[in-house]
């Protein structure tokens, strides 16, 4: 029962059926689509009657969540019944085996969809919803969602559940006041966890271990891609590195002596250039100047760092020096001063 603060006294707001109010079950895919976070969490939607391969029947709606896990979500206007759970373990099983590459295509061919003048980018939508880096599709969840949740659904959902299944059982229920419909969900059954793995052959939910193009065209932009080539063609040029290493998930490493001398975190906005030197061997200020760049305030609120131009920091790390270089767009690595940073660097370099 959904009650109405009126001066001080209560009404009740009276319920309602999907069929009351002549609702399809479009209708609640529509406002869950738009607003997923009335299932309690926030999802990133990434398509919409999906057809996964072998199952015969389309997923209404599917997402990501914030630990980068597909989420399933079954909708069902009025009951909910048990066979609708073992539809959504059908999809389950399916995208299971569905590798990054399959999960961008079907996001970004959802928001061309949405709007076909756009260009959707997916590491960049991805990198903007996520907590934290990581691998997508490690696990998979359900959501099942309806008006009247029978009780079969939630024995075999909780039995399920307690052998480490992930489903979630969501029952809305209509209320109206006047003419204005409210909606309030209740979430029937918790989150848990679900190990899922495996892709198939010549398919990886690694895409980085063919690191340059995963750089390049997915953790880069359209305008720090060419900054992160031009690095990588520039200091070994300048200097007698051991080769530039593409194929970490989150980082291109130029290496010297045995270690990881120079790195790139890529980026769609900069790269963040961390170089690793002698104590004391360099001063901020005068990395800032010879590469005609500001010093990195840490002062300012995270705003203004966001719009700062092009950066230098020194940050001491155990008995090291790690010289930070937030490059942004304009930043040249053709200078001398470039050039000059990268040979000092050279000599500064731990053994």
């Amino acid at each position: 029962m959904l009650w109405k603060v009126s001066g001080q006294d209560l009404e009740p707001v009276s319920g309602s059926t999907f069929a009351d109010l002549k609702l399809k079950e479009q209708s609640l895919e529509d406002w869950i689509e738009r607003k997923p976070e009335v299932l309690g969490e926030p999802l990133l939607i990434i398509g919409r009657q999906v057809q996964a391969t072998g199952v015969e029947n389309r997923i209404d709606l599917l997402a990501l969540d914030r630990e980068g896990k597909i989420v399933i979500i079954e909708v069902k206007r009025d009951t909910v019944d048990a066979p609708v759970e073992f539809q959504a373990l059908r999809y389950a099983s399916a995208l299971a085996h569905w590798s990054y590459e399959s999960i961008k295509n079907q996001a970004e061919s959802y928001y061309r969809d949405k709007d076909p003048n756009s260009e959707p980018r997916f590491q960049e939508l991805v990198s903007n919803f996520l907590e934290e880096e990581v691998d997508l599709n490690e696990d998979q969840r359900i959501i099942i969602v309806g008006r009247n949740v029978h009780e079969r659904l939630i024995t075999v959902a909780s039995w399920l559940l307690n052998h480490n299944v992930n489903v979630k059982i969501v029952e809305v229920s209509l209320f109206l006041d006047g003419k204005t419909v409210l909606l309030s969900p209740d979430i029937l059954l918790p989150q848990e966890s679900l190990q899922v793995t495996g892709v198939p052959d010549g398919q990886t939910n690694k895409p980085w271990e063919d690191g340059k193009k995963w750089h390049l065209q997915e953790r880069c932009s359209a305008k720090t891609a060419p900054l992160m080539q031009t690095l990588a063609d520039k200091v070994p040029a300048i200097v007698a590195v051991e080769g530039v290493s593409w194929n970490q998930k989150y980082y291109v490493a130029l290496r010297l002596h045995g270690r990881n001398w120079l790195t790139v975190e890529t980026r769609p906005n900069q790269l963040l250039v961390a170089v690793h030197v002698t104590p004391g061997y360099f001063k901020v200020d005068e990395v800032a100047n010879l590469l005609g760049i500001v010093v990195f305030d840490h002062s300012k609120t995270l705003a203004d760092k966001l719009d700062t131009p092009s950066s230098a920091d020194i940050e001491h790390r155990e008995g090291q020096d790690v010289v930070l270089i937030r490059v942004k767009p304009g930043f040249d690595f053709e200078s001398e001063g470039f050039a000059e940073f990268i040979r000092q660097a050279y000599k500064a370099a731990l053994r």
